[in-house]
């Protein structure tokens, strides 16, 4: 008989299992392809532990649904049972006392309703700050450590910890006034139940089997109210968190493919800025009505301090940002007329601080181009990059650590001039692509660029002159605006602020240094 029973119960804990696994899969899944969605002015506004947080709080919702569908649902048929045959084979009385024992204790679960939903939404507030002082102090931990704030930053997430156990007692304690309350309005219950089944007795009109049915059956009756409690106490916690994930879920994209977007198709690589203007939110204009024109194969530098704008122009053309006035063109196709993906697959972008995942060398140089190892090995060598991979231990399979932690900053610039060159586009951004590695290193990755990006359109960032002195165009930038624009010998000509910079930076370094 045992065996009997334990055979359909592992099998309905199975498929119980499945539905639920199959569930949380799909919610998972669902969330990164969402965020993966989103982009700048998203990632740029959130911290990246919160994020993941909310992520993982999100997955409540399985459980709660888990609760409601597999456990609620059922029990409440069942006391719908216990009501209706108490009532109508015993006695009436014992249906109306059971309604009653619900009432009150669903009444006692709404009045401390209020009150325990601000508590779980400080507790979900707390859970973040905990998940984003993790985050940061494991991401930066170079930074707390040679600040000296490994103790600061202990102090802060003890503070938190301190915190959110304060309300998780607070809710407990609450929860327990509520079970209290509940145990108490059953066993009251209970008590006048029999005493009306006593008096029934007396006057011959109940039978003691029904006495007994009704004692050993009271506590099952009420497994409903159990189960209501704890669906009840968890949707508490998932709304509270499932308001910050369903918030997730509904912010919106800044940039998606219109309807009836085109495939982009690059065959020149021309690349237009007609009239560009930009700001972020309420600021001033980053980038103020900017025209320029880079002809297929040819190579335009944008230079000048920090905050001209020169960056932004990248991203506005990589589409992380769309203008706010005028329009971006890629071989006379206007880039928000075209698909995002086609977008990206045309052009290659050596950033100026490579992120990298903990992954070998070969999966980064290769990450989205499935390239064989002759091919990688090819562009490491354009990337004078080769010979120092080769040295290492476990060469191309070396793990480089979480963030590239195991690699300096030259390595990994030359690790990403790897993967543009890799990539071959016929578009290839250098946002400051060399500003970490020595002259020489420089003027060799100059060389490859000149032969492996033949008929390659280059638009460059850059503040070490050295950089783009062979650039078919300079632009000069200042306040977001095109002050000066030419080649090299024509902007010293004309003896204006790309002469001074000029001039500063050979006198300050005797070299074609670095501007300020």
């Amino acid at each position: 008989m045992a065996l009997l029973a334990f055979v359909p119960n592992r099998f309905n804990s199975c498929i119980k299992g499945h539905v639920i696994e199959c569930l949380m899969r799909n919610l998972k899944e669902h969330a990164l392809r969402h965020v993966m969605t989103l982009l700048m002015d998203f990632h740029s506004n959130n911290s990246s532990g919160e994020v993941l947080e909310v992520m993982v709080l999100g997955e409540r919702y399985i459980h709660l649904a888990d609760s409601l569908i597999l456990d609620l649902i059922p029990s409440a048929i069942d006391i719908i049972t216990f009501v209706v045959y108490f009532s109508h084979f015993i006695d009436a009385y014992i249906g109306l006392i059971i309604i009653d024992v619900i009432v009150i204790h669903i009444w006692t679960e709404l009045v401390k309703n209020p009150k325990l939903f601000r508590m779980h939404q400080d507790y979900s507030t707390n859970r973040c700050k905990e998940s984003q002082i993790k985050y940061d102090t494991v991401t930066y931990w170079d930074l707390v450590k040679t600040a000296n704030c490994q103790d600061q930053e202990w102090r802060g997430y003890s503070f938190v910890l301190v915190d959110s156990n304060k309300l998780g007692l607070q809710i407990k304690c609450l929860q327990l006034f509520a079970g209290l309350s509940g145990e108490g309005s059953k066993a009251i219950g209970l008590a006048i139940s029999v005493l009306v089944l006593l008096l029934r007795l007396t006057q011959d009109t109940a039978s003691v089997g029904g006495l007994f049915i009704l004692i050993g059956s009271w506590p099952n009756t009420f497994t409903f109210i159990g189960y209501l409690v704890r669906t009840y106490n968890m949707l508490m916690g998932c709304l509270s968190a499932g308001e910050r994930f369903s918030k997730l879920l509904q912010t919106k994209p800044s940039i998606v493919d219109k309807k009836g977007a085109t495939h982009l198709e690059v065959t020149a690589g021309r690349v237009e800025f007609d009239n560009v203007s930009f700001s972020y939110a309420d600021d001033e204009p980053t980038v103020k009505k900017i025209s320029f024109t880079v002809e297929g194969g040819k190579t335009v530098a944008l230079i000048r301090p920090t905050g001209s704008g020169k960056s932004t122009l990248l991203n506005l053309l990589k589409r992380f940002i769309d203008p706010s006035k005028g329009s971006i063109k890629i071989n006379s196709q206007n880039i928000s007329n075209v698909t995002l993906r086609s977008l990206q697959e045309n052009i290659a972008v050596v950033p100026q601080n490579l992120e990298v995942p903990n992954k070998s060398i070969r999966e980064i140089v290769s990450y989205g181009l499935h390239a064989n190892d002759v091919k990688i090995m090819e562009s490491c060598k354009a990337a004078s990059i080769h010979e120092r991979i080769v040295h290492c231990n476990a060469g191309y399979n070396t793990v480089v650590g979480k963030g590239g932690i195991k690699l300096s900053g030259g390595k990994r610039q030359r690790i990403a001039i790897a993967r543009a060159f890799l990539k071959n586009s016929k578009i290839l951004l250098l946002d400051e692509a060399t500003s970490a590695i020595d002259n020489i290193t420089e003027k060799s990755i100059r060389e490859s660029l000149k032969s492996q990006g033949k008929g390659q359109t280059i638009l460059t960032v850059a503040h070490r002159l050295s950089t783009v002195k062979g650039a078919d165009e300079i632009i000069f930038l200042e306040n977001g605006e095109v002050k000066e624009r030419g080649s090299h010998t024509e902007l010293l000509n004309q003896r204006g602020s790309y002469y001074e910079m000029w001039t500063v930076t050979d006198n300050i370094d005797g070299t074609e240094g670095v501007g300020s």
